[in-house]
Order: C-alpha cells, then structure tokens, then sequence
C-alpha cells in the first residue's frame, strides 16, 4: 500500500474520528485527500495528534520519505505512513513513522517529545519494519529499536 489512496469523509466516519476531526478534515478536504498528504496537512496546521490518530487507524505504507540535508526546525512534527530516511542529522519536535527511520549521524527530538517507529507493526515484522537506524542511539526513542548505523 502506498500513501497514495483516496480517504473519503465517510471513510473518516468509518474509521470513527470524532466530530472535531471531521469537522477539521472537512474544512481541509472538502472532496477527500491522499491519506499521506493528509498526514503532512494536519502536522503543518498543528494537528499532530490528529495525524498520529489516522496513522493508528489506517497503518503503515511501503512508502519512503528521504532527506538529503540536516534538518533543525524545533517546532517541526512529522508523521509519515512508511520509512524516514535521514541524510544527515535530524533535530525536530516530533517523529512518528509507520515503519522504520533511519538517520546518517543522530535523531534527536524535542523537549518533552518522543521518537516512535513502528506504529502498527506485527509483532512478527517488528526487527525488520520498527528500526531506528543511528549513530547513536536517539534520546526519547519510545517506540522502536536502536541498531547503530553500519551494524547488522
């Protein structure tokens, strides 16, 4: 599955979001959207638990997202459906994937937040699909394994 697919307002409904998220899917998705569009739309508008509620929901995707560059925004959250992959080093707020994330040097989240990888996986699956690849082994990892980068 990809993060491609079409969710529906009566999907939404489905899935059993309360009237405040459909309320703010509504307003951001008049006709529907692409689950992974809608995960980074409501992480840009503040939403984060909101995407972390559908990630739960729906599960993870084969998708990966790639960052060539270091990126250092504080206030940054990001909820992606499949792998992370890191470049370089990540300081950001907040990081929830589906499956695994992997960083070139360090992941580091904000004060307060968390690092969670993983979400939905089997249990079967969880050494191949819940890994946090790393030089170091990132503070606040709460959810998924710590292998150091360039070890199997």
């Amino acid at each position: 599955m990809t993060g491609k697919f079409w969710i529906t307002h009566d999907h939404m409904e489905q899935l059993g979001a309360c009237a405040d998220r459909l309320s703010f899917f509504r307003a951001e998705f008049p006709d529907g959207g692409e689950y992974q569009e809608i995960l980074d739309r409501f992480c840009e508008k503040g939403n984060t638990g909101f995407a972390m509620w559908l990630l739960s929901r729906v599960g993870k995707t084969d998708d990966v997202r790639e960052y060539k560059e270091r990126v250092v925004e504080a206030s940054l959250d990001i909820v992606f459906a499949g792998r992370v992959v890191f470049k370089a080093s990540a300081s950001i707020r907040r990081l929830v994937a589906g499956c695994d994330i992997k960083a070139g040097w360090g992941i580091k989240a904000g004060a307060d937040f968390g690092i969670f990888a993983g979400l939905r996986v089997k249990i079967t699956r969880w050494n191949v699909d819940a890994k946090v690849s790393a030089k170091q082994k990132p503070v606040g990892l709460i959810s998924g394994h710590w292998v150091e980068e360039g070890s199997r």
